[in-house]
């Protein structure tokens, strides 16, 4: 039977939940174990999440247990959890206040755009490619390339 190597615990102030699920995801890819049945990644997972989001999880999940629940229900709950979703118009705001920070290139600064438009819902391609186009013109530092 393959096992998983260790994996970090999730730490909600630092890291980002999405980032450690998909992480998680990966170290399963990665052994060959990503295949196995739902069940057994939710032990992995509860056997690497660490005892503050065990916990956290066994409190948002009472007076249901752990065991009684799907792998997929439990992704929903903690995510719902460690990752809320802001209104889309937060969202939104936040992309078009995001400027070049001093000393991050053009490419840091566009690859920090797409991912806060990851969030916006723009409605197609070409709606992201606008709105991306206008905010690095607008937030990039140099004035030559604005």
């Amino acid at each position: 039977m393959t096992t998983p190597p260790n994996f970090p615990l999730f730490q909600p102030a630092t890291k980002k939940w999405m980032a450690y699920l998909n992480r998680f995801e990966c170290v399963l890819d990665a052994a060959n174990l990503d295949d196995i049945p739902s069940n057994r990644k939710k032990a992995y997972f509860l056997s690497f999440c660490g005892l503050a989001v065990f916990e956290t999880e066994t409190a948002l999940l009472a007076p249901c247990t752990v065991k009684l629940v799907t792998w997929e229900e439990l992704q929903e709950v903690l995510g719902k959890h460690y990752a809320p979703k802001p209104s889309r118009i937060a969202r939104r705001h936040a992309f078009r206040r995001r400027i070049q920070g001093d000393g991050e290139s053009i490419n840091d600064y566009l690859a920090a755009l797409r991912s806060a438009a990851l969030q916006c819902s723009f409605r197609d391609q070409r709606e992201l490619d606008d709105v991306l186009l206008d905010q690095l013109i607008c937030g990039v530092r140099d004035r030559r390339l604005q």
